[in-house]
């Protein structure tokens, strides 16, 4: 079975692009990964060595595993009708596009969901590019997800190449 993995921070853009990627999961019969990438705040006790206190972790995992679940329980409950995709929430400590590469690889991932944020100097700056991030480092296509985009049944994707793989990008598409 196909699977599609949406990733997410909790914000509104990216509950907003989990919504629109959960349209593409039930109209092709996918399975849907939640994943949500997150960053572990570091001290650093001596220059060469960095370590987080064991709690901290634990108390950011127990808190993403309740929201990467009330998510998946919110989709469950706003689109009752037709196909339900199975969802499985995965919290991983890391880069995002280091996480979902290896999510890629671990399992066989068709589709990667993405929102993208409101691009002003000082949100980039402090936050990153993540899709700029994941257009250059991802091995898989990946939809991004403007804030405005209208949730409504997907009826056109473009797909872009640099047609360097072509076989393994006509592969993709379904």
């Amino acid at each position: 079975m196909k699977t599609i993995l949406i990733s997410t921070d909790f914000s509104e853009n990216a509950t907003h692009a989990a919504e629109y990627g959960y349209h593409p999961a039930k109209q092709i019969k996918a399975n849907v990964i939640l994943c949500n990438a997150f960053a572990i705040p570091v001290e650093m006790p001596e220059a060469s060595m960095a370590v987080w206190p064991m709690y901290e972790y634990d108390e950011i995992m127990q808190s993403r595993d309740h929201d990467v679940k009330k998510l998946k329980e919110n989709l469950e409950k706003k689109y009752p009708n037709g196909f339900q995709p199975g969802i499985n929430c995965i919290n991983e400590a890391g880069a995002l596009q280091d996480v979902i590469n290896e999510m890629t690889h671990k399992h066989d991932i068709e589709l990667i969901v993405i929102g993208t944020h409101c691009a002003n100097g000082l949100s980039s700056f402090i936050r990153g590019n993540h899709s700029r991030r994941m257009i250059d480092n991802t091995n898989r296509p990946l939809l991004l997800v403007p804030p405005k985009a209208e949730d409504l049944p997907v009826k056109k994707i473009a797909f872009a190449t640099d047609l360097d793989n072509i076989s393994e990008d006509l592969d993709s598409i379904f």
